[in-house]
Formats: structure tokens, sequence, C-alpha cells
């Protein structure tokens, strides 16, 4: 029997209905559209949380927040409970990984052959005045993990492509917005004095 390929998409932040096959009248999604298409669309899924993490703790194990712990931000997934990845390796499958994952690390076994372009969250502890802990979660990219080798790049502090791309998006977006009010403005003005 031969293997199956599997592309499992998961969009962050994506509502169901922000797709144009759902209908949306703005939104244009034809790559989407046409995955969707060929393959399967869960119409009646809900998220274990509304949070982040936790919510992709759950989607690798198939269990609830309560079983995974992994209960904020702040509580990664380190391979435990294990997930749907280590059923599919231990059946002889090969699973890689492209993109955001927001486990804990790729130090830990997450049930993937491959970990490529992983951002992970690192729990910083911090002890403050007091004896008070504060916790912190930071987002870096790893580099390249393969279940034979540790990481192939070692992570360090400053700008990722991940939060250039950002910048660059709430840069353009603000420039755009405020382009748009002047003409707005400008527009309300010349309304004025026409009047």
């Amino acid at each position: 029997m031969s293997k199956l390929n599997v592309l499992f998409l998961f969009s962050d932040e994506h509502r169901r209905d922000a797709l144009s096959c759902d209908g949306h009248p703005l939104v244009r999604t034809p790559n989407l559209d046409r995955l969707a298409q060929q393959g399967t669309r869960f119409l009646n899924a809900y998220t274990t949380s509304p949070i982040c993490v936790p919510a992709r703790a759950s989607v690798a194990s198939g269990e609830y927040v309560h079983k995974t712990r992994c209960w904020s931000n702040a509580q990664a997934y380190q391979g435990e409970p294990k997930s749907w990845g280590h059923q599919l390796q231990s059946q002889g499958h090969r699973v890689d990984s492209i993109g955001k994952l927001h486990y804990r690390g790729n130090e830990f076994d997450n049930g993937f052959d491959q970990e490529i372009i992983g951002t992970y969250l690192i729990l910083l502890v911090i002890l403050g005045t007091g004896g008070y802990f504060l916790w912190g979660v930071v987002k870096v990219q790893l580099g390249i993990k393969t279940s034979k080798s540790k990481s192939t790049t070692s992570s360090s502090s400053g700008p990722t492509d991940f939060s250039d791309y950002d910048g660059d998006l709430v840069y353009s977006t603000s420039v755009n917005k405020n382009r748009k009010n002047k003409a707005i403005k400008k527009k309300a003005a010349a309304n004025k004095k026409g009047k």
C-alpha cells in the first residue's frame, strides 16, 4: 500500500468565514478556495481555547487544555501528550513542519522529522525585586531541526524575517490610513468651501 501525502494547513487567526469560497463579499482567497474544493473543510470545528498556544497544543495532541497542561501563551507544547505527528511517525511516515509552531522548542520531540522556519516560545524567568518572578514569552526562530541533528542555526536577539514583515505591514497600513484620512479631510474641507 502506498503512503498518502497529507497537507495540513493551519491558518493563524483566520476566521472560517474569511474565505471567498464561504461567500465572503470582499475577501478573495483563490488558492485557499482551490484547496477547499479539492480537500476537506471542517465547517463545524471549534477551538478548545481562545488563546493561541493552548489551542495549538490541543490541535497537536487532540486533547483538551486540562490534559495538555498548556494553560496560557507562557506554557507551550513540549511533545507531550503525543501528537498526531508522533502517530504518523510511528507508522513510518515522514512528518515535516514549515512555519509557525509556537511550541516550546526544537530540543523537544514535537512529532516532526524536520521543523523548517519554526518559531518557538522561550520562557523567561526574571527575578524581580522582593523575590517576585516576571514571566514572559519571546518568539524566536531557531532554524532547521531534524530528528538526527540539533538546530543548524543559533538563535539571537533582534529582528527576524517575521518581525520585519510584521513591522512593514504595520507601517504600510498606518501610512495608507494616514493618507486616506488626509484625503477624506481634504475632500470634506473642499465640500465645506463649496457650500
